[in-house]
């Protein structure tokens, strides 16, 4: 199986040229996006940064990930799974990243579904799954998978 890497044109954010990674995978049977956080570049510190409270850092991780949709064609309305890791201290504040996410995917909400699973054994950090309405496809934000069109 092939895959090509994708490539946003326009990602503020950081050089992500500079990293050993890929933004996100586009094959034959969808396409998967690395995860995304709310770091960015400061320029004035020249250091990887994370502003703001949980609403701030849920808009900048959704805006990365609608980048590097657009850069494979595709859109939020493709999206059919979304894992979010979430701290223990944001689970408080978790509603917010909810929202915004709803926001994100409007109408097409692939939230139909939701499992809280156990806390990774390294970071203790909570997980939940959202699942689109047949719970497959070919997206996984925090990793992603999306639809293939037919």
């Amino acid at each position: 199986m092939s895959f090509t890497v994708l490539k946003p044109a326009r990602f503020p954010w950081f050089d992500y040229s500079r990293y050993s990674f890929s933004m996100g995978l586009k094959g034959a049977t969808g396409t998967y996006l690395s995860g995304n956080t709310a770091s960015e570049f400061d320029a004035a510190t020249k250091k990887m940064v994370v502003r703001g409270g949980m609403t701030d850092q849920a808009r900048t991780a959704w805006a990365k990930i609608g980048a590097i949709l657009e850069s494979g064609g595709l859109s939020y309305a493709d999206v059919v799974r979304v894992v979010e890791y979430v701290k223990p201290e944001g689970i408080a504040r978790y509603a917010e990243a909810d929202a915004v996410r709803e926001a994100r995917l409007g109408q097409h909400s692939c939230g139909r579904g939701e499992e809280h699973l156990p806390p990774v054994a390294r970071g203790r950090h909570p997980r939940r799954r959202r699942t689109g309405p047949d719970g497959q496809g070919p997206l996984q934000l925090l990793g992603f998978r999306h639809r293939r069109r037919d």
